[in-house]
């Protein structure tokens, strides 16, 4: 593993010390209680005035930068990661969710200490984030119930100088309960936007069906706000869950239960599946649907009953936090995208089901696979130097300068001009048009 310590002035450790002590206070019952705690941290950074040191800056910029350019996954998702204490970073990663999902995040902390890692989810929309919730290492999860279709991003950010490894399990599924009582067979048959009356119309809502006079509940707390007839419908029954800004519509029963203004509690039985409106030369079936003030929206993402678990991480978590450099060029998936070119320079951040997500020497990051990287301990090749040459701190002329050399080296890695070398003791960066 990398060497995780680094040196630290005292009046450095004073600092944060008093960042430590603050931090512990208990703010229950305030208004600051409510505030966000990556926020808090930031402005005790400010106040104690770390946040103008170079890993002030550098934490503060990483906290924006993982936001511009998160790495994109699919739900579910399970990772194991690590954050080193000398190199102040976030990570952020990015998907798509539905309206009517609930999503959850939960961030299990492995670090020894008491340090704090900082998770929140974030809505992205054209360049805009909105923060949406928030946790720490308290260990309660985020759950967030999507409210529109789009983009969605969680952020995890460590506090300063702390060695931090964690596992972060995201999982989504219906918001609402199944409205066919449990334990009673139940098929979903008839999907949302398919025709009706020869394309005339579209379907708005889902079929789900289920023997005859097969009980249906409740699928939220909420009040019925009407019981009634219609030509398509047949008997209905329309639920307004509690506090939410849309209706459930429940049509084609055999038996209206519930009554206009009853107060329900999720799983009561407020009808039977029939077939009753235009349904009556039909299977008997429920037609559920979900209405806003905008019109009907997709149903199923709200009661779904399919979730799916995340896959079991296959890449090796003994490996993170090491440096490695890939055996291949990785194409983008977006053509906007530049490629990562063979022999590019990583570090492990984070094990998936089938790869890593990585560090490049730039600050960004991507996702590779297992088998498209291999240690640096054998060198790719031997190279001299026209002459007395500086190994770099980073792929950057301007950066620190480590050691001066002009025995020849050997080639470990390299990133877009650079080649990462050693000389048997120092390990560094040199343009590559310095050797012959």
């Amino acid at each position: 593993m990398i060497n995780k310590h680094s040196f630290i002035t005292n009046s450095l450790l004073t600092s944060l010390l008093l960042i430590s002590l603050l931090s512990s206070c208990d703010y229950a019952g305030s208004k600051l209680f409510e505030k966000h705690p990556h926020k808090l941290y930031t402005q005790k950074l400010e106040k104690s005035g770390l946040i103008h040191s170079a890993m002030g800056r550098q934490w503060v910029a990483a906290a924006g930068r993982s936001l511009n350019a998160p790495v994109g996954i699919k739900l579910p998702y399970v990772a194991e990661g690590y954050f080193a204490a000398e190199t102040p970073d976030a990570y952020a990663i990015a998907f798509e969710a539905r309206q009517g999902e609930k999503i959850t995040v939960n961030v299990a902390l492995r670090a020894q200490d008491n340090a704090e890692l900082f998770a929140d989810l974030w809505k992205l929309e054209n360049g805009a984030k909105e923060l949406l919730e928030f946790s720490d290492s308290t260990g309660h999860a985020i759950t967030y119930e999507v409210e529109e279709t789009g983009t969605y991003a969680v952020r995890l950010q460590p506090e300063l100088l702390q060695s931090v490894s964690y596992k972060l399990t995201i999982s989504n599924g219906p918001s609402l309960a199944f409205p066919i009582k449990e334990g009673h067979k139940a098929n979903i048959g008839s999907l949302w936007g398919v025709d009706r009356d020869g394309g005339a119309r579209r379907h708005e809502g889902i079929d789900i069906f289920a023997p005859l006079r097969t009980p249906l509940v409740a699928a939220d707390d909420g009040e019925i706000t009407r019981v009634n007839e219609n030509r398509l419908g047949g008997k209905v029954v329309w639920l307004r869950p509690k506090g939410r800004s849309y209706v459930l519509y429940y049509a084609h029963l055999d038996s209206q239960i519930a009554q206009p203004g009853q107060l329900v509690k999720r799983g009561d039985v407020i009808g039977l599946v029939g077939n009753t409106g235009n349904a009556r030369t039909t299977p008997p079936h429920l037609h559920f649907g979900v209405y806003t003030s905008g019109g009907a929206v997709d149903p199923l993402p709200f009661v779904n009953p399919k979730v799916r678990k995340p896959d079991t991480i296959q890449a090796d978590v003994s490996m993170l936090g090491e440096e490695m450099r890939l055996v291949t060029t990785i194409k983008p998936l977006d053509n906007n995208e530049a490629a990562v070119e063979k022999w590019t320079l990583v570090r492990l951040i984070a094990a998936t089901a089938n790869g890593y997500h990585v560090l490049l020497p730039d600050g960004t990051k991507d996702f590779v696979s297992a088998k498209s990287l291999s240690t640096t301990d054998a060198p790719i090749k031997k190279l001299n130097a026209k002459g007395a040459i500086a190994l770099l701190d980073a792929p950057d002329e301007q950066s620190a300068v480590k050691r001066i050399t002009t025995e020849p080296v050997n080639m470990l890695a390299a990133f877009n001009n650079y080649y990462y070398i050693s000389d048997g003791t120092v390990k560094g960066w040199v343009h590559s048009s310095h050797f012959k």
